[in-house]
């Protein structure tokens, strides 16, 4: 186990994928009991979106890595992906591209980590579901469009639910001469539009 996980102790019921009716019947029950559920996936190192489009590491060269089409479809499948989640009345908070992974054959995103999200059910209210879609503008959406966060965003680490709720309401893109090259005003326009809070997730 990584992270936080490391000092937790008890007994490990692993589930095989064919048994997820088992799990399903047995999930309400065991999470009165205090089992804490999990999920075992099998990742790549070299799939984080974080190596794949962060300027550290492509030198302004990203383009080799994902085209400008694919980052618009992970855009919009993580975007499906939190519209989905907060109807459940779940916000993920904490979106570092470090907890992001693209599976290449599938053309599928992944998102892993949902330590400081946060499950709120019926009493989710506008404006957290604003905020959350303004970090992801901020963190992820900017960082896949640019190669870095924007400016003024929590630093890519081990963040604190506090240093979220504390960031700024508001954020302005920057862009270097090579992702000037990259993007279009289209693309420039949206990414501006989601970090003045303007990309929205329609409500059911």
């Amino acid at each position: 186990m990584q992270g936080g996980g490391q000092n937790i102790k008890g007994t490990l019921a692993v589930f095989e994928p064919d048994e997820v009716d088992d799990i399903l019947e047995q999930f309400d029950e065991r999470l009165q009991d205090g089992w804490l559920p999990f999920l075992i996936l099998e990742r790549r190192w070299e799939d984080n979106l974080y190596l794949l489009c962060d300027a550290g590491y492509t030198k302004g060269n990203f383009i080799q890595n994902l085209s400008m089409k694919q980052v618009l479809d992970i855009a919009i499948q993580i975007t499906d992906i939190l519209e989905k989640a907060h109807a459940q009345g779940a916000v993920f908070l904490d979106h570092k591209l470090l907890h992001y992974y693209w599976n290449e054959p599938r053309q599928k995103v992944i998102i892993l980590d949902w330590n400081i999200g946060r499950w709120l059910g019926k009493d989710i209210a506008p404006e957290i579901i604003r905020d959350d879609l303004l970090q992801f503008s901020a963190r992820a959406l900017h960082h896949l469009f640019t190669g870095q966060q924007a400016p003024g965003a929590a630093v890519v680490g081990g963040n604190r639910p506090e240093e979220i709720a504390n960031s700024p309401t508001q954020f302005k893109a920057s862009y270097s001469f090579d992702v000037q090259n990259r993007l279009n005003k289209d693309e420039m326009r949206f990414l501006e539009n989601a970090l003045q809070s303007k990309l929205l997730v329609q409500q059911k």
